[in-house]
């Protein structure tokens, strides 16, 4: 009896991914799905800083539910574009996105609490806070993505936007778009009579424009617009990362819903205005010189202008 001949067949691949993108998948299910099932096994208390910031306290473990919802919403577009044969970064977003929203509230205000801890109230201009601050800077946005971007064997500094391949051109449109967020900056606080802000000595002033207004700053717009954004484009397109880096960033930024009041309703619109157009400045800038310096002056800038407006 002859035997039936095998048909030739190919396995059907539904998601074809590499090994690194196997793991950043697996990895972020497992961080977004236990966080997120946590908040019905587990009693927790929760911040009240905003509503885009808010995030949920189990001893000294912290995570943003917000972080790790959007990381599995990136995750599964990542797939889909993987499953229609098309190169994409999105799964290694996911898998950042879902990291550093459980490592920055875990190591800010739970982990380093025991050896930099926060006065209370909090003021910006504190030496212990701005200590606090910029080692959990370093930790969460540049030791984690960079270390585990080595283990993925992703690491590539022009996609990243570390080389300045056109010198001149980068500092004519750093200057033009630093005037142009100089003259947007104060609009809405001027216009709101948002002015004043919290005591300061010279000392915490200088320390809080050398260490947040710079160093923390550029670590942090790093990640955001480096990694998040410059590092994918060519694969994901300019206006799918904008959204995604944009988003990451304003889950860690205290924004609350407005009231009813129609004084309120405009402050809101006017702050939500000016931080979306600051950040599309920021990101035409990437794309125009191909390095995210020019980027990380406008990020500084930003702050120094936020400084004076407290000054005043």
């Amino acid at each position: 009896m002859k035997r039936p001949k095998k048909m030739n067949s190919t396995p059907c691949r539904l998601f074809p991914l590499t090994k690194q993108e196997k793991f950043a998948c697996i990895a972020t299910l497992c961080m977004s799905l236990t966080t997120l099932l946590s908040l019905h096994f587990l009693s927790y208390s929760h911040s009240t800083v905003g509503t885009t910031a808010w995030h949920v306290n189990i001893g000294l473990f912290s995570f943003s539910p917000y972080l790790q919802a959007f990381a599995l919403l990136i995750l599964g577009i990542g797939l889909w574009r993987r499953h229609i044969s098309k190169s994409s970064g999105l799964i290694f977003l996911a898998f950042y996105t879902a990291l550093v929203g459980i490592i920055f509230h875990t190591f800010h205000g739970g982990i380093l609490q025991l050896i930099l801890p926060i006065p209370i109230p909090e003021n910006p201009f504190d030496p212990a806070l701005i200590a606090n601050y910029i080692v959990t800077t370093v930790i969460v946005f540049i030791l984690f993505p960079v270390g585990f971007m080595y283990f993925f064997r992703d690491i590539d500094m022009d996609q990243l936007g570390l080389h300045i391949p056109k010198p001149r051109e980068t500092i004519n449109w750093t200057f033009i778009a630093g005037a142009i967020t100089l003259a947007i900056y104060p609009l809405p606080d001027l216009l709101l009579g948002r002015t004043g802000g919290p005591p300061s000595t010279p000392f915490g002033l200088f320390l809080w424009l050398f260490t947040v207004g710079w160093a923390a700053t550029w670590l942090q717009m790093f990640f955001y617009q480096g990694i998040l954004f410059a590092r994918y484009v060519e694969m994901d397109g300019w206006p799918l990362l904008s959204f995604v880096s944009l988003m990451v960033f304003q889950f860690f930024t205290p924004v609350g819903i407005p009231s009813l009041e129609i004084s309120a309703i405009i402050e809101w619109i006017l702050l939500r205005v000016r931080f979306i157009a600051l950040w599309g400045i920021r990101l035409w800038l990437i794309l125009r010189t191909q390095t995210i310096y020019g980027a990380l002056t406008l990020s500084s800038l930003s702050v120094i202008g936020n400084t004076i407006l407290w000054l005043i």
